[in-house]
């Protein structure tokens, strides 16, 4: 469950992140819209309710609305999606051309790292999942009752879900250690256990450089 919950997590994070980065994006263009200046003597905001909201000037609508208006056009600058808006003088159209060369960048970062975290996910079960299916297999071919098969399938699953922690062999990466690092390693990872024995205690505070090399054969 461990893997399971950090994929979620990821995949949480990075729609927190698409949802701040429209926020903010969505508050620099209603803000280009109300209080920058322009060169047209026009802004986004004026005119009328776009076509099928309604009338009346935008500004007087709720304020909610005019947010959700500018988190709409936020959305569609990083999905490059369409939408019913148009920048009316120069600042807002090079404000636009900016969001969507930085929607463009985000957005696809972005889902570039769902997918990957989805990838890591079906490669991390790919191995039980390979396991249950001969099982299954198995099963089925020596014809075992029902109820025994099902009771077999959750106890195999429950004892594949239950992570036995790794051992120093089982990580390749450590074999490129030098040997003073994998001493101090092994130390750190063994000072709890050593740390409860007074003899170890007085040995690591005279010459850790030692216990060090005691740990590392």
């Amino acid at each position: 469950f461990t893997e399971g919950y950090h994929f979620a997590f990821r995949v949480a994070s990075v729609i927190m992140a698409i949802f701040l980065f429209s926020h903010i994006l969505a508050c620099v263009w209603y803000a280009v819209g109300t209080v920058a200046p322009t060169d047209t003597g026009a802004r986004w905001v004026d005119g009328d309710l776009l076509a099928g909201d309604g009338g009346g000037p935008f500004l007087e609508t709720a304020e909610f609305y005019r947010y959700s208006v500018a988190l709409h056009w936020a959305v569609a600058q990083i999905s490059l999606g369409s939408v019913d808006i148009q920048p009316a003088n120069s600042l807002e159209r090079w404000v636009w051309i900016a969001a969507t060369l930085c929607g463009f960048l985000f957005g696809s970062t972005l889902i570039s790292t769902l997918s990957a975290s989805m990838m890591d996910w079906q490669m991390m079960q790919k191995d039980t999942t390979d396991r249950l299916r001969r099982l299954r297999r198995y099963l089925r071919e020596r014809r075992v009752d029902a109820h025994l098969a099902l009771a077999v399938q959750k106890q195999v699953e429950q004892r594949l879900s239950d992570r036995q922690p790794l051992c120093e062999n089982d990580v390749e990466a450590l074999r490129y250690l030098s040997a003073p690092m994998r001493s101090h390693l092994r130390f750190e990872i063994q000072r709890p256990c050593l740390a409860k024995n007074p003899v170890f205690r007085l040995w690591a505070s005279l010459d850790i450089k030692w216990m060090h090399r005691t740990c590392l054969r």
